[in-house]
């Protein structure tokens, strides 16, 4: 019979989102979007009594500039990640 067993690997947590993240790269996409959701936020859709739709509402992901600012935003984050991990390890 199989065992159970614990095993410590790295985890990366990204703040703003407020979860931890198994990949780096997933850490970064997902803190990069919490930051531009934080300054663009979900706006719900608006109906009229009789179920008419009068305004969509919003959300960044529809926008596609706010698609690319997340790609390069989460490159940044993980950039940053990379120099600063290489600056607290020692050289040879």
């Amino acid at each position: 019979m199989g065992a159970i067993s614990t095993v410590d690997r790295p985890v990366y947590r990204a703040p703003t989102k407020g979860r931890c993240f198994l990949t780096l790269r997933g850490a970064a996409f997902a803190e990069a979007g919490a930051m531009i959701a934080a300054k663009y936020p979900t706006e719900s859709a608006e109906f009229e009594d009789y179920g008419r739709m009068t305004y969509a509402g919003f959300h960044w992901t529809t926008d596609e500039r706010l698609v690319r600012v997340r790609k390069r935003l989460a490159e940044r984050l993980l950039r940053s990640f990379t120099a600063s991990r290489q600056k607290d390890q020692p050289h040879d």
